[in-house]
């Protein structure tokens, strides 16, 4: 299968899976909201970062590790898979002494305690269900994420809805999604099982280490830096702030999560393609990858602007229509992480780029000051501002990276920075502004402006101004015909 079906049919089958994930997601989150009310929604979201920060030391970083050896080489699957279940069953302990620790220290409800304990079993098993996708992506053939992640999320939503319905409380909604990810984990084991086989579960220790040692960048980059950067605002809201204004800055912020659809699906599928024009750089000519990261780069940065500059014009009406009036407040926090999505789709491009290529060790490097940065903010900004200054602590940083990386990236490949495709981008999208405020102001309804006046809007003047070529159209034509 050549690599353009190959990819066509990876991001197809992920973008099918992602588009029903986040369906149902926007679905369970708007009813639930409603349902639980400003200061249920500060009270998940607490119990979600806590998770959320330790889980890490099970997962230790090493989904993204596994892809790329077991690309480069299929005969690794049973030795890896069979080392890193052992491993993860170990590293179980020493998440849930750090939990019950960090759960004690915080002072924690009873109630927002056990909350806290189901979203850390389901963390768990999530993470066990994680190998098994691994290996799919591996082999390039994520149409068996896209049925794992589909019946996981119908399930939990389906459920959770029906919970909502009997009038049950928070904690048994909770509990709803632990028994979603026991489906979930039972059919991803099932699906490797019929398609590679399980392998014979068997300690080995110098593979173990060796994976633990070439885990660690992966575990700072995908693992620990994301959880400063994500998860310690909330942290520090919940210990400093009420639980209305954490609400509210968790209300912004998951709607402004469920925006990163196209990065998150598009680069699981690339990101094999990456690593294996990266291996083959010494027999096969470097122009492949350097044709992928291009067009990676280029399509996620075009993407990405207009997505922030839509999500920014229309969050007065968005947030109260999706989460009801109680929420309306939001909306400020929203302006401000609206700008998240057009410096950072290109960041995906970009960190998958590097740990691709081999470059993960100064990416930890380089992540580390990030992450500092991000520290230091929520530790000053948040408590004295509040859930305003939670969201320009994420909002920062995040700007500085799409520069730093940018440059960095197309140093390495040779390239020149892509000011052309910039300029016709901002152009489009602030004349895509204007249609938009007219068509706002003349009373047509937000997703009919979002869905049938925006787009084509951008479109026309990307295509006008050469941002997208006849190449590109042609590209995604072949594309679609293939997927």
């Amino acid at each position: 299968m050549s690599t353009a079906r190959t990819v066509a049919k990876n991001t197809m089958s992920l973008f099918l899976a992602e588009v029903i994930s986040k369906a149902a997601s926007i679905v369970y989150f708007a009813v639930l909201a409603r349902y639980i009310q400003v200061e249920g929604v500060g009270q998940v979201s607490a119990g979600q970062a806590v998770v959320y920060s330790l889980i890490v030391l099970v997962s230790f970083g090493m989904d993204q590790l596994l892809v790329r050896e077991m690309s480069a080489d299929k005969s690794r699957v049973p030795s890896y898979v069979s080392t890193v279940v052992l491993l993860r069953l170990a590293l179980v302990v020493v998440f849930t002494g750090a939990l019950l620790f960090l759960v004690h220290r915080l002072g924690y409800t009873r109630e927002l305690a056990t909350i806290t304990y189901l979203y850390a079993a389901n963390a768990v098993l999530r993470v066990f269900s994680d190998i098994a996708l691994d290996v799919f992506r591996a082999h390039e053939q994520m149409e068996y994420n896209l049925v794992v992640r589909v019946t996981r999320d119908i399930a939990n939503v389906v459920l959770s809805l029906v919970a909502i319905l009997m009038g049950a409380g928070i904690v048994v909604i909770v509990a709803v999604s632990v028994a979603a990810s026991v489906l979930e984990l039972v059919v991803a084991w099932a699906l490797l099982r019929r398609r590679y086989g399980l392998p014979r579960l068997q300690w080995r220790p110098e593979l173990s280490r060796r994976l633990m040692v070439a885990a660690l960048p992966f575990l700072l980059v995908t693992g620990i830096y994301p959880a400063v950067q994500q998860q310690l605002n909330t942290i520090v809201l919940s210990a400093t702030a009420n639980s209305t204004d954490l609400g509210r800055f968790a209300a912004a912020n998951t709607i402004v999560g469920l925006l990163l659809l196209v990065p998150s699906m598009f680069m699981q599928a690339m990101y094999p393609v990456f690593a294996r024009f990266s291996a083959q750089v010494s027999t096969a000519p470097e122009e492949r990858l350097r044709l992928a990261y291009r067009k990676s780069f280029g399509y996620l940065f075009l993407f990405g602007v207009v997505v922030s500059v839509g999500t920014y014009m229309t969050a007065d009406r968005i947030i109260p229509m999706v989460l009801g009036d109680s929420f309306a407040k939001a909306a400020p926090a929203m302006h401000i992480l609206a700008w998240i999505p057009m410096v950072s789709y290109v960041g995906y491009c970009n960190g998958s780029f590097l740990t691709a290529v081999g470059k993960e060790r100064l990416f930890m490097v380089t992540e580390g000051g990030f992450a500092v940065i991000y520290g230091l903010l929520a530790l000053t900004l948040t408590p004295r501002y509040g859930y305003l200054g939670a969201s320009w602590a994420m909002l920062g940083p995040t700007i500085v990276g799409f520069g730093f990386y940018t440059v960095w990236c197309h140093r390495l490949l040779g390239l020149a920075l892509p000011w052309r495709m910039a300029a016709a981008s901002l152009v489009s999208v602030a004349a895509m502004a204007l249609v938009v405020r007219w068509a706002l102001a003349s009373g047509v309804h937000v997703l009919a402006v979002a869905i049938l006046i925006a787009p084509p809007a951008y479109g026309l003047g990307l295509f006008v101004l050469r941002g997208i070529t006849g190449e590109d159209v042609a590209l995604l034509r072949h594309a679609l015909k293939l997927a």
